[in-house]
């Protein structure tokens, strides 16, 4: 569990650069599939019966 709340740490300080600075949209699809993994992460924290700090702290 301590490996899933890492990684969900990891996640939730993430940078992203879109080198082309072109209309966004890659800035977009790339925040879409983020939230997909970070919903994906916290299920597998809820099915451990845990709740993650950083949802309680406002970090995501």
């Amino acid at each position: 569990m301590k490996e899933v709340e890492t990684f969900l740490h990891k996640l939730a300080t993430l940078r992203i650069l879109d080198p082309a600075c072109g209309s966004g949209n890659f800035l977009y699809v790339t925040l879409e599939l983020l939230k997909r993994l970070e919903a994906e992460v916290l299920d597998t924290l809820h099915s451990f019966g845990a709740t993650s700090k950083l949802e309680l702290e406002g970090v995501m």
